[in-house]
Order: structure tokens, then sequence, then C-alpha cells
């Protein structure tokens, strides 16, 4: 469904990666002057992204990390796999079924 609306918004025809080369293409051909608006006017969002992140944590703190739980085992992995770890030696259990 979004793949429909995609192709229906896109009246040039052409991929997004084809629109991003056109893009850095006419960006490089912009003078100075056109390039300090841009990096004002990015400069200014990115001044009033900062403020209302700000506001909102402030408004909604995020949660505070608990101390790690030491209660619980730890599982030993080497141990489940089948290995049995000596040192710097490393032996296959045999496993027998019976």
């Amino acid at each position: 469904d979004r793949r429909r609306h995609r192709k229906a918004a896109n009246s040039m025809g052409i991929s997004f990666t084809e629109l991003g080369k056109l893009m850095t293409t006419y960006w490089k051909g912009v003078d100075s002057f056109g390039k300090e608006i841009f990096d004002e006017l990015s400069g200014e969002g990115r001044q009033i992204y900062r403020d209302t992140m700000e506001e909102y944590t402030k408004l909604n703190p995020p949660p505070k990390k608990s101390a790690p739980n030491n209660d619980k085992p730890k599982k030993n992995k080497a141990k489940d796999a089948g290995v049995e770890v000596t040192g710097v030696e490393v032996r296959k259990k045999s496993v027998s079924i019976t």
C-alpha cells in the first residue's frame, strides 16, 4: 500500500537513489550565499529541536536504571554447550545416552 502511494507521489518517475544524486548535483551548484541561507535555517531548526527536547526531558525524565541483580546465578554457556574449560585447554565432554 505504501509503495503505491510512493509511486503515485513520485511525479518525476525516479528512484530515491537517483533523487539523492540529483540533489547532490544541484547542491554543488549552489553559490555561497544560497548555502549560507540553508546553514542559517538549519541552525535555527537545530536550536528549536534542542529546546524542545530539553523541555520534553524535564517533563518526562528517563526511568532510572536499577542496580544489577546479583542474586541470579550466572549461566555457564561453555558447560551448557557440553564443553569443559580448564585453564587454556578446551576439551569436548563425552555425552552418553542411556
